[in-house]
Parts: structure tokens; sequence; C-alpha cells
């Protein structure tokens, strides 16, 4: 016995016959009639007693109809949500971020979100880039936010590039590597790296902290300490002149990208959610990478 026959019993102790049962359902008598006699056999018992001209249902059916308005109660509630989700942007999604994306991106995509779907119930997370596609195919989260590469994805994930930012090197403007003159060196000096986007180097001359932006921020700018991160997460320090970028070449770029599954885009909400991720992205101030045969298939509607 499944929720069709939950439903077509239903029907039919509401109605008080097949027939009308039949018009109410928009199907046809016999096959209504065919559906009954199936679940008869299955269960073995007797639903209606049919004869002049009535039905009435059984105790059988009677139990059936009580024990499972709830039920159906509940699945009619359901439509009526996923309808209005659909129609009203109204129901709940999830995004999981690194906390890197807290500065300069994230900030703006939720109040995007807040302006375009007041009735919407909006749940950040905070999730290490590696657990990100996890959480996605374990539909713990409906949108991730990461700079996780194309090879580490799954099948089912859909790749929306959002901006790339090259890597800087910084510290303070009284740093001595900032003198016209010396032999000093960028590995002289201790380096405190984001926890969220590196692992301790190697450097036996001078000590090396992993720690949060906000931290790494708040040692380079009191101490001689040096770092290194995406350009954008010290543009305001740079502009207000309490950082200085190295002349170090670094030559590699943080990427960040937004994901969400094939099934998960169905919803309009999250695909509106993607389009304006990318609309905010332009401002960050980097340039957009270009798109791989796979991630063209995600672009958004």
């Amino acid at each position: 016995m499944d929720y069709r026959h939950l439903h077509l019993v239903a029907e039919i102790c509401r109605h008080g016959s097949f027939g009308r049962a039949a018009r109410a359902l928009e199907i046809s008598q016999p096959a209504l009639s065919k559906s009954i006699a199936r679940l008869e056999d299955q269960l073995c018992v007797k639903l209606f007693a049919r004869g002049n001209g009535r039905t009435q249902p059984t105790i059988f059916a009677l139990h059936i109809v009580a024990r499972s308005r709830q039920m159906l109660g509940n699945a009619e509630k359901i439509a009526i949500e996923v309808r209005q989700m659909a129609i009203n942007h109204k129901g709940r999604v999830r995004i999981g971020a690194e906390p890197i994306s807290r500065f300069g991106f994230l900030p703006a995509l939720v109040e995007s979100i807040v302006e375009n779907f007041p009735q919407l119930h909006l749940e950040i997370v905070d999730r290490p880039g590696a657990e990100i596609v996890q959480s996605l195919l374990a539909r713990e989260i409906d949108i991730g936010i990461t700079d996780l590469h194309e090879s580490s994805m799954a099948a089912e994930v859909v790749i929306f590039p959002l901006f790339q930012s090259p890597v800087v090197a910084v510290a303070r403007p009284q740093h001595p590597l900032f003198a016209k003159a010396g032999s000093q060196r960028v590995d002289d000096y201790p380096v405190v790296l984001l926890s969220e986007t590196s692992s301790p180097p190697h450097n036996p001359k001078a000590s090396s902290v992993l720690g949060p932006v906000d931290l790494v921020r708040e040692i380079v700018t009191r101490t001689d300490a040096i770092t290194r991160g995406p350009a954008f997460l010290f543009r305001d320090e740079i502009a207000r002149g309490m950082l200085r970028k190295l002349p170090e070449r670094i030559g590699s770029r943080y990427a960040c990208n937004i994901l969400a599954t094939a099934g998960a885009l169905h919803s309009p909400i999250v695909t509106r959610i993607v389009q304006s991720a990318q609309a905010i992205a332009k401002g960050v101030g980097a340039k957009a990478p270009p798109r791989s045969p796979r991630q063209k298939r995600g672009k958004s509607r």
C-alpha cells in the first residue's frame, strides 16, 4: 500500500461513491475500481460494500482514512510550500562558505539576497574548502563558496567561476624590507599566513604562524612579520597606509567559485542567487577566469 492508495480510499469515503470519487480524481471509474480491487487483494480484506447504488466503507477503510489523515494533510501542506517556494521565493537556502569569503564578497551577497528575497530563510554556514563539496552532496548545504579547483569537484557539482585575485606579500610601511639599502630578505622575517588558505611554510631562519584573517592583519600591522594572501583581503589596509605590498613575485592566484548541484539549480531561488553572486563578483576588482567546457555547462539561466 502506498500514498496513492491512501488517497483513493480517502476520496471514495469522502464522496460516498466510486463514480463521484473517480470524477474528482479525474480518472475513469473502471480504473479506480481495479486499483481498489488490487488493494483489497493485497490486504486480504474488503474495503467497501456496494449495493442498491450505495458504497459503504467497511471498518478497514475507515481505519485507513483515520490513520492516513495526518499523512495526507502533511503531503498537501508540503505541496503548497513547494508551490510557494517556486512562485513567491519562500523557503530556506543554506550557503556553505569558506571563512575567507566573509571579507569583501559574502556580506554583499547576503545583502542582495535579503533585499531580493525578504521571505527567504537564509543560513550561512562556515565550512573549510575541503568540506564544501561533501556538504553539497550530502544535502547539508544548497550553495558553496570556495577556491577549490575543478579537479577537486564531483561530477554532480556545477561550478560557476566568480573572480580571481593575485596573491601578494604585504608588511607594515616601517618594515626594514622597505629600506633603500640592506641585504635583508623576506625569508629573514617571521611569516604569518591565513589558516583558511595556507599550510605552514618550511623556513629554518624564521618562525611561522597560521591564523585567521583578523589575527593576521593585527600581527602584521604591529610587528615585522609579513604575510601573503589574496590582494582583496588587504585592499583597505593598503589604501589607508597601514600595509604596503612587498616587491616579492608570487605567481599564484586565489580563484573564488560558487558551486551548486544540478538538482539544486532547479530552484529559481538558487539560480538567482548564483546570478547575484556573479554580478557582485565583478565589483571585487578582479577578472573572472576563462570557463572550461564543464564550467560552460554550469552557466546560470
